[in-house]
């Protein structure tokens, strides 16, 4: 048995609304939200920290190359050069994410706020927007054939992201 398109999308809003008529579920949503926040940060630590060593590495062999003379040496100071280039160019946008991802905080106050208004936005949206706005938040539908029930795994990010929105 399969379940038409509009019946997941029911099944989406009406957990939404549920989640807003909840403060224990709004209270969950925000503490996933920051476990996102801080486990994000350590990727994005950790990548950092990958780049610092490299850069360091192509420091040092740059350094290297800089003794050396030839064609063969400038071919490869042009490539490390470049590499260093990218790197650095990488390690700026995780830079700038970190200094963003650090001062963030979700607010309860902001997420309930963003479920109460939840209607209003919804009956606002074109149907692509519907469309769109359930793409961000789900990230998994299952169907119980059996008992009939219809299961959402919603998206800590895309409930972030719509918090942000709508503040």
């Amino acid at each position: 048995m399969t379940v038409s398109a509009p019946v997941i999308v029911q099944a989406v809003v009406d957990q939404i609304r549920g989640i807003a008529a909840n403060p224990t579920g709004v209270d969950e949503v925000v503490r996933q939200l920051d476990e996102q926040r801080v486990a994000g940060i350590e990727v994005l630590g950790r990548e950092k920290r990958v780049m610092e060593k490299e850069l360091q590495r192509l420091g040092e062999e740059i350094a290297a190359v800089i003794r050396m003379s030839g064609k063969l040496a400038t071919d490869r100071m042009a490539e490390l050069q470049e590499r260093a280039f990218v790197v650095e160019r990488q390690m700026r946008d995780v830079r700038d994410q970190l200094a963003e991802s650090v001062g963030q905080t979700t607010e309860s106050a902001s997420v309930r706020k963003t479920l109460r208004e939840f209607d209003r936005l919804w009956s606002e949206m074109t149907p692509r927007e519907q469309e769109q706005f359930v793409k961000t938040l789900v990230e998994r539908v299952t169907y119980d054939g059996t008992t009939g029930t219809v299961t959402v795994g919603f998206r800590t990010a895309g409930v972030r992201q719509l918090c942000m929105e709508t503040t």
